[in-house]
């Protein structure tokens, strides 16, 4: 019987992306469906295999304890998660594995090996890659390694070697039916670790209702992919089957839930209909919500809506190829204040030829729409992103480092920003600046404190200002 391990990284090396690194470090865990997702259809169509799941950050595993676990389990088949944010842990796992067993084979997935297949597969130690989605793709490597001869070619979306060289086997198709695929496993990984700083219970169980984006934000690595979707009943059934467990707390990871107004509609009728008392969460553009759905939304339990709106600023919005305006912003946060939805608004400082005191102005603005949380990034430009090709295209950005990056990849390596006037220094000390002051002011504080309801929120609340109050040192002035 073959034992596979799927493996999140620990957290050494940290590339600092676009929220700040002294606030994102002190994140609270959060579950990885994508690879959830892998194990879970795995142990769905090959259940004699022998499958666990290692959330090193969730668990707080170093790569010692990652070495006594890999030896005790003693795998086949490690595979490896990594973002190009992660990669270089993610590498440093598989040298550890191929330390205690060379014979071991590893497999590494994700938004890196798709971004950059040929490169993550010259890495030393590394067999596999997976393109793409990787649930039907791992699950056939799977399957190659328990016959005598492997036929590795035959697998759609899989990097590997074949002597000297490198094989990248034409990509996979999506998967158009999400229905098809089994609801992620939690019981792989420990649920209890899994939390939200703003949640109202102690466990919150993340679900995916869809897959792509349609819309053309140029800072997105999703910008027009294929939107797919679970149908309502789908999705409703995996609420019920966590309700059922004593879960109330749910987030939906997805970009746009909102886009599909008919199956929003049947999602929130059928929770009232099975008479379900949860809290949830969604994300949204500002551009399409209307008050029927928000009414809606809030019957069933929906209690914020996260939105990016990134600026307040037309030009902005324009440049970054959002396709909405303040007005329609203003509209939708003061929608959400009227039916009783608290809001979450995504801003972005360090666009190109953003001023200081268009940042500052960005205060005012959240002010106007009185958003109820915020969150303020660095406009980072992403690999493979459109902003990123616009900027080379245009020679704002003068040679391709994530490329450099991709073929040797450093812990020592910054996260880099988008060229102007401004250092990266003095952006972060801007968002730091920026958020002190907004969850500092005295109608958030005031606000804050007449709504706690109970020890869980007071406990949530006083992690996040001390977040706030402990991560920032420095002060700029404007």
């Amino acid at each position: 019987m073959l034992k596979i391990l799927l493996v999140i990284p620990p957290e050494e090396s940290y590339i600092e992306a676009s929220s700040h690194q002294k606030v994102d470090k002190k994140r609270e865990a959060r579950p990885k469906l994508g690879i959830l997702y892998v194990a879970t259809y795995l142990k769905k169509h090959q259940p004699d295999v022998e499958v666990k799941v290692l959330d090193c950050p969730s668990e707080n595993i170093n790569f010692v304890q990652y070495e006594e676990f890999v030896r005790e389990f003693n795998p086949d088949l490690v595979g490896i998660t990594a973002l190009t944010f992660t990669i270089v842990d993610a590498l440093k796992t598989v040298k550890h594995t191929k330390e205690i067993n060379p014979r071991t084979l590893v497999c590494i997935g994700g938004f890196h090996s798709t971004l950059f297949p040929q490169e993550t597969l010259k890495q030393p130690g590394v067999d596999f890659i997976v393109v793409g989605e990787g649930e039907v793709t791992f699950n056939e490597l799977v399957k190659e390694l328990s016959v005598n001869n492997p036929e590795f070619k035959k697998i759609q979306g899989l990097g590997f070697h074949k002597g000297a060289d490198i094989i990248i086997n034409p990509q996979r198709a999506l998967v158009e039916d999400l229905n098809l695929l089994p609801f992620p496993d939690y019981h792989m990984v420990d649920i209890k670790k899994y939390a939200h700083v703003l949640g109202k219970d102690a466990v919150t169980v993340a679900i995916q209702s869809s897959r792509g984006c349609p819309f053309g934000c140029i800072f997105c690595d999703i910008r027009r992919t294929k939107f797919r979707f679970r149908s309502a009943d789908n999705i409703v059934e995996e609420i019920t089957y966590w309700y059922k467990e004593g879960i109330r707390s749910f987030f939906f990871i997805d970009d746009n839930f909102v886009l599909r107004r008919d199956r929003l509609a049947d999602i929130c009728a059928q929770i009232k209909e099975r008479n379900m008392k949860i809290d949830f969460k969604i994300s949204a553009r500002v551009d399409g919500v209307d008050r029927e759905m928000l009414i809606d939304l809030k019957n069933a339990g929906c209690s914020r809506i996260n939105f990016g709106v990134e600026s307040g600023h037309q030009k902005h919005l324009d440049y970054l190829g959002k396709g909405i305006n303040p007005v329609q912003t203003e509209r939708a946060f003061r929608l959400c204040r009227e039916v009783g939805i608290k809001t979450f608004a995504y801003m972005m400082i360090g666009i190109l030829n953003e001023t200081r005191e268009e940042m500052y102005a960005e205060l005012d603005f959240l002010r106007k729409i009185k958003t109820d949380y915020t969150n303020f990034t660095v406009c980072s430009p992403y690999p493979k992103t459109k902003l990123y090709e616009k900027l080379l295209e245009d020679k704002v950005v003068k040679h391709d480092y994530w490329q450099d990056f991709a073929e040797n990849p450093t812990k020592n390596f910054v996260m880099p920003v988008v060229p102007g006037q401004y250092t990266v220094e003095e952006l972060r000390n801007i968002q730091a600046e920026l958020t002190r002051r907004y969850y500092l002011s005295r109608h958030i504080i005031l606000r804050e404190l007449k709504e706690i309801k109970s020890f869980r929120q007071f406990y949530n609340m006083s992690k996040l200002g001390l977040k706030i109050l402990l991560s920032f040192k420095s002060r700029p002035h404007n």
